[in-house]
């Protein structure tokens, strides 16, 4: 019984207290406020803890494309999983180009961890993921447990794995509309916050999340006198990325702007009559790719809870810095039903007739904007548009350029604290450019060079 008194907090000595006295309960943490974080702290400590988390569940549905690939040597070049007919080498053949509806859950837990310091606050912030999903359509739920973010910030220092900088938060969940790099990264970072509402941001951050190359092959080069294979692939890490910020906060909203450098050095393997066995030849190169990132957040008093967000982000040479992968652009891949639209930083042409013997660099950018109304106390509407495009000039075996359009809503309904549902729809529509030398194949499957998509998503969450 005194063990049960005594993990509850209370003394056990309450018999042996003079008459009328009750004894005081024991105090094993106490509430505190650090910076404006609420927590508590356990005694004889000055570390301020809060543990947050959620549970969350989502729902998709996609009305997909079939789409045309292009297939050499028994190999299949295309994305997403094929289902329909055996690769026929040299021929296009008919692909499902993957699931039309997803099913997932996920839950996160996470600690912020506080104390004050004679240089201002000490913070340390943690969160794991873990999730299930029956299939990938373009949700952002992951598979298995993850890290998301484990960061440490001290006098303007930001050190560990933490939302890239070069993101700048207007956009970029669910199915919203491209916002380059949502995802965290390991970096070190210093931010100075300036005069009138200014900071300045410099940022050292891990390059392998943002390469988009893969091993992507571009099959077979036509008007080559043997078949040849040209497989892209980048090489060891020698440089971090690296981002500045400059931001301006104001009663009226924000402005943001990011600049990002990323080190794109790949190399390409030319394997000349695979058929034959005979000996690969490579060449590489290494070059800086760039990008250009600008956000503005506006209020607007006069319409409840009114605020209007514009983002656009360019990039050359560093696909992930435009954003084009990114929201409901992710389904660009979908989309690109003519063959292969690789959504790579660089490859290699082969072909010497369209020039061979020379890397294409792609040059990428997209435009969003969205509108946030707060249409009732518990219903918040998003509506939104964005545009994009990606071009890597001449191409000897793949579409050399697509562009595209997105639109949509989100819906959020809270009807209890610390509850919401969430309801998207967004329509999507792609161009996709035919490639130069299709004929070379010597077979005209038929090339759809227009698509578009209808997606749906319904998600609950529940935090604590």
């Amino acid at each position: 019984m005194a063990a049960a008194c005594a993990a509850l907090g209370f003394s056990a000595q309450g018999a042996e207290l003079p008459a009328g006295k009750v004894a005081a309960p024991a105090r094993y943490v106490e509430v505190c406020d650090v910076d404006g974080m609420a927590g508590f702290a356990i005694l004889g400590e000055d570390v301020c803890l809060r543990p947050y988390g959620d549970a969350k569940f989502e729902t998709i549905l996609a009305t997909l494309q079939t789409s045309h690939v292009i297939s050499a040597f028994g190999v299949d070049y295309g994305p997403g999983d094929l289902r329909t007919g055996d690769a026929v080498n040299g021929q296009s053949i008919g692909a499902d180009m993957g699931d039309s509806f997803e099913l997932g859950g996920r839950v996160d837990f996470g600690v912020t961890a506080a104390s004050n310091t004679s240089l201002g606050p000490l913070v340390a912030d943690l969160q794991f993921q873990s999730s299930a999903r029956s299939n990938s359509v373009v949700g952002d739920f992951g598979a298995g447990a993850v890290l998301d973010h484990a960061w440490i910030s001290f006098a303007g220092l930001t050190l560990g794995v933490h939302p890239s900088l070069y993101s700048l938060g207007n956009g970029g969940g669910n199915l919203d509309y491209a916002s380059p790099d949502p995802a965290s990264a390991p970096l070190i970072a210093y931010t100075a916050e300036l005069r009138g509402g200014f900071a300045a941001t410099a940022s050292l951050e891990d390059s392998i999340g943002r390469r988009a190359n893969g091993a992507f092959s571009a099959a077979i080069a036509p008007g080559l006198a043997s078949p040849t294979s040209v497989v892209n692939g980048y090489r060891a890490a020698r440089w971090p990325d690296i981002v500045a910020r400059l931001a301006l906060t104001r009663d009226w909203g924000g402005v943001k702007l990011a600049f990002g450098a990323h080190d794109t050095d790949i190399a390409a393997n030319n394997n000349q009559n695979l058929d034959a066995g005979a000996a690969n030849s490579a060449i590489g190169r290494n070059f800086w790719g760039i990008g250009v990132n600008a956000a503005l957040r506006l209020k607007l008093p006069w319409l409840p809870g009114g605020a209007l967000g514009v983002q656009g982000a360019w990039s050359r040479g560093a696909i992930k810095l435009s954003g084009i992968d990114q929201g409901a652009w992710a389904i660009t891949d979908t989309l690109a039903n003519g063959t292969t639209f690789p959504l790579a930083d660089s490859y290699y042409n082969a072909n010497p007739a369209t020039g061979g013997g020379n890397f294409l660099t792609p040059t990428a950018w997209t435009l969003g904007a969205n509108l946030a109304l707060q249409a009732t106390p518990r219903l918040r509407l998003t509506p939104q548009v964005s545009y994009g495009a990606i071009r890597y000039g001449d191409a000897f075996a793949i579409s050399g350029a697509l562009t595209g359009w997105t639109a949509g809503i989100i819906a959020n309904w809270d009807p209890g604290k610390d509850l919401d549902f969430q309801f998207d729809l967004v329509y999507a529509a792609t161009h996709q450019a035919t490639p130069a030398n299709w004929n070379a194949y010597g077979t005209s499957p038929p090339f759809a060079a227009n698509a578009n998509a209808l997606t749906g998503r319904v998600a609950a969450a529940r935090y604590f």
